[in-house]
């Protein structure tokens, strides 16, 4: 990778891949659901033209000269722009570009006055549609308790917990039958995350990885996070830097035969809270089948006080 500087080399080795055969996907680092915007476009402008450097935080960014050679630009002030107006000239200049096209092969020549209304139209059509795609379906409120699944459904409670002085994430899980007993735990250690979202989404695939392999095939998946558990329960992947490892949660998911999803507040997660907190020390991953884990015998405790 020496064609690479070391940020983007980082970057590439961190990228999770997915359990399965899946086509590449171009996507915008920029913006968190991949999508190329020109708000997104803007903020880049902006942090490089502040002399931010984009590659520490967004992992790569280049052209820094170039945008500060446009902006330097010796030219009447009335043609330079100001950076909030950078949306309109962006989607102008793609105009210019089409109608150009179109009249090379025999379209319709519009006016100037054309070309700004039109930009603002679609301005104010591209806004209205990010805003009707960031609507989700509402979920339950999250409880403070841990419940008990339905007869003959097993339920899945996962977490991770992220240690910056390990650059390490771990992860914890245990599967518990309607009457609260423990048929399988495991508490596994992963490499470094760029973030939470991301370290409970690798703990999600990695619990539900391992409730298949135990034989369960019914089950409620809990956990304590709600983008996670947004992200897991609709066909939408709003998460392209982490897209192949919901895309391998959701396929998971199709493949059992009964399965629901809820999301619950940490105090309701506490056995797997402390399952990924036992981790931080551990050497190889460890797994319990129908043996309650030490480290969590006071949280099952605790949890033996759910209500009916």
């Amino acid at each position: 990778m020496d064609m690479f500087e070391q940020v983007d080399v980082e970057a590439i080795c961190r990228i999770q891949l997915s359990r399965r055969d899946v086509e590449d996907t171009i996507i915008w680092l920029h913006h968190k659901k991949g999508l190329f915007t020109i708000k997104s476009a803007y903020k880049v402008a902006r942090e490089v033209l502040q002399g931010g450097n984009i590659a520490e935080r967004s992992r790569g960014c280049v052209g820094r000269r170039v945008w500060a050679a446009l902006w330097n630009l010796r030219i009447p002030k009335k043609i330079k722009v100001e950076l909030q107006d950078m949306e309109d000239v962006l989607v102008q200049a793609w105009l210019i570009w089409n109608q150009r096209n179109r009249v090379v092969h025999g379209g319709k020549f519009h006016d100037s006055g054309w070309l700004i209304n039109r930009a603002r139209e679609l301005l104010e059509e591209f806004w209205t549609a990010q805003v009707q795609m960031r609507t989700e379906q509402g979920m339950q409120p999250a409880r403070g308790t841990w419940q008990p699944p339905p007869q003959t459904i097993y339920k899945l409670n996962f977490d991770a917990t992220v240690f910056s002085s390990l650059n390490r994430s771990r992860y914890g899980a245990i599967i518990r039958n309607e009457k609260g007993e423990v048929m399988a735990a495991m508490a596994t250690k992963d490499l470094e995350v760029f973030c939470i979202e991301e370290a409970k989404l690798l703990a999600c695939r990695k619990a539900i990885e391992f409730a298949v392999d135990a034989g369960f095939s019914e089950l409620v998946i809990e956990g304590d996070n709600n983008s996670t558990m947004k992200a897991i329960s609709t066909l939408k992947i709003d998460q392209p830097m982490l897209g192949n490892v919901v895309g391998d949660i959701q396929h998971l998911i199709r493949n059992l035969h009964w399965v629901r999803i809820d999301c619950i507040r940490r105090g309701g997660n506490r056995v797997a809270h402390v399952l990924a907190q036992f981790a931080r020390n551990i050497i190889e991953d460890m797994y319990w089948m129908e043996d309650v884990p030490p480290i969590a015998r006071e949280a099952l405790y605790q949890d033996a006080n759910f209500s009916d």
